[in-house]
């Protein structure tokens, strides 16, 4: 009996092994253009998967889910299938996809990864070659609480910087939400064109971010009329009748209520579980635009 009931329970045991890895920096090409770059990878079992983001907090941020393939012990990853993007391209094709390899065991046990990386347009054609320099976010987690805890232990550091430690801690906390940032909210702001390529049927809504105060926004859904919302935490949902097709959600700040500027939180889910598709912070003023474009 104690036999059976281990046979049963073992691969439940080995499919319940779940690891996730996310790792920050620098890609910089063969002709030496750097932006940022990070990759967020998980575990279970034998199967890895992820995505990457490139230029995070930039004019081209793009969220790019990554194919993955098991040689021996060697990983292959491979940007597959683009998720949104901020950059203006006429299409998804225009893009240069990120591939590269490593061994598993280095991948999940190192942190730091200085890796190779070829390019290539959807066609398969090569489009650019480069190097990938990043670093776990938890080694740079770790790093920041170790100076964060000596300099809050230090008698004399305190005695005698307690100003400039206030403005130092500042500056170390502004760096560690911008390396380690939440990387499931995308940040909306002025200008901003925000392109999604979703296969699945979805429904948007828009709510308030934090604190209500009465801001107010302007949207109009492609040939649509304009509807002025005032946002507050119940969520109002978006009019759009075919998902299937190109829609574009243009959105213009009209009042920036009691605490500018206008935030709020608008949310893809998959139509009909509910499931969130993906998490976007508005941050715009008064007069500003932004725009949001699904399946372009």
């Amino acid at each position: 009996m104690q036999k059976l009931f281990f046979l049963i329970l073992a691969p439940l045991l080995s499919f319940g092994q779940f690891e996730s890895i996310s790792f920050t920096g620098i890609i910089q090409t063969a002709d030496s253009v750097v932006f940022p770059y990070e990759i967020h990878l998980s575990r279970i079992g034998g199967t890895v998967s992820g995505y990457s983001i490139s230029d995070k907090g930039g004019a081209a941020e793009t969220k790019s889910i990554l194919e993955t393939r098991k040689v021996n012990n060697q990983l292959y990853f491979k940007e597959k299938e683009i998720v949104y993007t901020k950059a203006e391209y006429s299409t998804f094709d225009d893009f240069c996809l990120v591939s590269f390899n490593v061994d598993e065991n280095q991948l999940f046990e190192s942190n730091k990864l200085n890796i190779d990386f070829s390019g290539f347009f959807t066609d398969k054609e090569p489009c650019v070659d480069g190097r990938l320099n990043l670093v776990s976010t938890t080694f740079i987690e770790k790093k920041v609480l170790k100076v964060e805890r000596k300099m809050d232990n230090s008698s004399i550091v305190n005695k005698y910087f307690g100003d400039s430690l206030k403005l130092i801690k500042a500056k170390i906390t502004e760096l560690k939400n911008k390396l380690v940032a939440n990387h499931h909210e995308i940040n909306l702001k002025a200008n901003n064109i925000l392109s999604f390529n979703l296969n699945d049927p979805y429904e948007v809504f828009i709510k308030d971010y934090n604190i209500q105060d009465g801001d107010i926004i302007q949207v109009k859904i492609n040939d649509g009329s304009e509807k002025t919302i005032v946002i507050d935490e119940t969520p109002i949902y978006f009019e759009i009748e075919d998902t299937q097709k190109t829609n574009t959600i243009e959105i213009v700040g009209i009042n920036e209520g009691t605490i500018p500027p206008i935030t709020s939180q608008i949310i893809i889910l998959k139509k009909g579980d509910e499931k969130i598709i993906q998490k976007i912070k508005l941050d715009i003023k008064s007069r500003e635009k932004s725009t949001i474009i699904i399946n372009l």
